[in-house]
């Protein structure tokens, strides 16, 4: 096995299933640029550890957990820590438990059936500020915007709060944003930071989420 490296990023994974469990360990565990510190069969002893231990970069997350729903587990993480993010990582693919998780704060969302080598690839692009989900979650987040009615809130976006937030409907990360819009990514960033607090949602897909469902832009 490959010997992570001292800042290899940090993950913990919780999941109920112990194969599952095993078998992601050791995958994520042999990139080397990656390591699997700590794993969980329940969330809630998952939140106890967090309580008294260091945050780790990424939680990979699923839904169905025994005592405690991934979804409820997600505002509790977010709560202990600020700058963990949490990809949910389930089978379950409806629209319902999809907009809970990002607007609950979830930064990313994978279906099991994703490949291998994306999943290793997701981890490190969400900590570079991407918000991986997988293909069919994506189509379903787009299906969302045919069932909108009009805006429930008036938010007080700026026009260039607006801009970022179409681009980023579009799939394009901050970096991406950032050359699109001739500006740094510092900048982007920034302009994200005040988006969720208008939006009053914690993340990237959260933000994306809001706007689709409730056609903001």
């Amino acid at each position: 096995m490959i010997k992570p490296k001292s800042d290899a990023i940090n993950i913990w994974l919780v999941d109920d299933n112990q194969t599952f469990r095993k078998t992601l360990a050791n995958l994520i565990n042999q990139t080397g640029s990656m390591k699997t510190e700590k794993v969980f069969s329940s969330a809630v002893d998952m939140l106890s550890s967090l309580k008294k231990n260091n945050a780790p970069d990424v939680i990979l997350l699923d839904i169905g957990l025994p005592d405690m729903s991934g979804l409820d587990a997600i505002q509790k993480i977010k709560m202990v820590t600020q700058t963990t993010s949490v990809i949910m990582l389930t089978v379950y693919d409806d629209k319902d438990k999809i907009q809970r998780a990002l607007l609950s704060g979830a930064d990313g969302y994978l279906l099991k059936n994703v490949p291998a080598k994306q999943l290793m690839e997701s981890i490190p692009e969400i900590t570079n500020g991407g918000a991986p989900v997988s293909p069919r979650v994506a189509k379903k987040m787009i299906g969302m915007v045919s069932e909108c009615r009009e805006p429930r809130a008036e938010y007080n976006l700026t026009s260039r709060e607006k801009d970022i937030l179409g681009l980023a409907t579009k799939g394009l990360k901050n970096e991406a944003i950032a050359e699109k819009l001739i500006v740094s990514r510092h900048t982007v960033n920034t302009h994200f930071k005040n988006i969720y607090i208008k939006l009053q949602v914690n993340s990237k897909p959260g933000a994306v989420a809001k706007v689709l469902s409730e056609r903001i832009i």
